[in-house]
């Protein structure tokens, strides 16, 4: 059903998290990393009978992997690893809240309230439910509950995507990116973009007397320009990969983050077929575009993706570690069978220069005393971080400075 990657024993080595369905019980799976390999039977652990798809994040902060899960009762679930390897704990947010969460889950571990600590950010059948992450032993304080925006003919998890984090238009700023279908056939394609710091007090943005919150009428969809195409509607019945998400990475290395999107032409086109991975451009407003309310866009460009053909989903990947957003291509033939192409990036012959960053646990796999090289800690990933940088760029007249910033998911 899925996977995903983490260091669930502090060892510094990435360890594997699978999820495996049998007779329609799902369970988790947890892969021991051995530098070259993975333990695949031996010590392998099993969680079973699990009611959504887990969550990694690091839930009391001590650099090791952590697991989210719903049970049968709805209780929101933690999962937490010890370092070194030994048998996991059972923690509980402290909320009332028994939502299912969204079958196909866009849960996020990142700081929406601006503190430096990533917060956690579920998304339910009802809406976003969203805990901020404090400095004691209960780790989470439930926030609120900001509800859907409204979707009258279709429900949460046919009609609203997953959220992504960027920052929109280089303004320091995290946004919250969410697709929603008005509809069932997607007529209604809209891209909502909320700044984290609206997200996480929705009572100023609206008449909210309890919880949950309604969506604030002040934030309207904003302008998108799509051409005759129109955003692919979950449909679990075809693919499990035919998911309403965006897929963000810079294409024209302008700085500002583009989406990737599944999608198909209104005109031409049939709804219950695959359809195409397209590129939304993250560019200026015209002049007459009447623009809501940013003074950048998404645009539909075609020609990026001329010649990919039908798709179930795509991705960004920096295949030659050139600083340059390559695609992956993902295809389901009639008999069900997947095969993946990618695409190399030809838009720019080279750049100047790139940066990429990451954020490391700094976790040692061998003995990390003495000099030698081979040996310095190092670890994997940390999930829930905030990258900051900040440039300047010529104008007319002096430098304009922009400043940037990413979550590490």
């Amino acid at each position: 059903m899925s996977a995903a990657p983490g260091d669930f024993d502090g060892d510094g080595s990435m360890d594997l998290m699978t999820v495996s369905v049998k007779e329609n019980v799902k369970s988790v799976h947890i892969m021991w990393g051995q530098e070259t390999r993975l333990e695949c039977s031996e010590h392998l652990v099993t969680i079973p009978n699990i009611f959504s798809e887990p969550l990694v994040f690091d839930y009391n902060k001590d650099s090791v992997a952590d697991l989210l899960i719903v049970d049968k009762d709805g209780n929101r679930t933690i999962y937490v690893f010890p370092k070194p390897r030994g048998t996991y704990q059972k923690e509980y947010l402290r909320t009332g809240k028994t939502n299912p969460l969204k079958a196909e889950h866009g849960n996020s571990f990142v700081d929406i309230t601006g503190d430096g600590i990533a917060d956690l950010v579920l998304t339910t059948s009802e809406g976003l439910e969203m805990y901020k992450g404090v400095n004691s032993p209960d780790q989470f304080e439930y926030l609120s509950t900001l509800q859907w925006p409204n979707t009258p003919d279709c429900g949460a998890d046919e009609c609203v995507g997953q959220p992504v984090w960027m920052d929109f238009s280089l303004s320091g700023i995290i946004h919250m990116v969410l697709p929603v279908c008005g509809d069932p056939l997607c007529t209604d394609s809209r891209l909502y973009l909320v700044p984290v710091s609206n997200l996480s007090r929705p009572s100023q943005h609206t008449e909210c007397s309890g919880d949950p919150c309604p969506w604030p009428e002040a934030w309207p969809p904003m302008s998108l320009d799509l051409g005759e195409m129109l955003f692919k509607p979950r449909d679990p019945s075809k693919s499990p990969l035919q998911l309403l998400t965006p897929r963000v990475g810079d294409v024209d290395l302008d700085g500002f983050p583009d989406l990737l999107m599944t999608m198909y032409n209104k005109t031409g086109g049939d709804i219950n077929k695959q359809g195409e991975v397209q590129l939304l451009l993250n560019a200026p407003c015209g002049p007459d575009s009447g623009c809501t309310p940013y003074w950048r866009q998404f645009q539909l460009q075609p020609g990026y993706t001329a010649g990919l053909g039908s798709a179930v989903t795509g991705a960004f990947f920096d295949l030659y570690e050139d600083g340059k957003m390559d695609l992956l291509v993902v295809r389901q033939d009639d008999k069900d069978v997947y095969s993946m192409s990618a695409f190399t990036n030809t838009t720019q012959d080279s750049d100047a220069y790139f940066m990429k960053v990451i954020v490391l646990t700094g976790a040692c796999y061998h003995n990390c005393d003495g000099h030698d090289s081979r040996f310095m800690p190092y670890g994997t990933n940390s999930g829930g971080q905030l990258v900051s940088y900040q440039s300047q760029r010529p104008g007319q007249e002096t430098f304009d400075s922009y400043q940037s910033v990413a979550v590490q998911v």
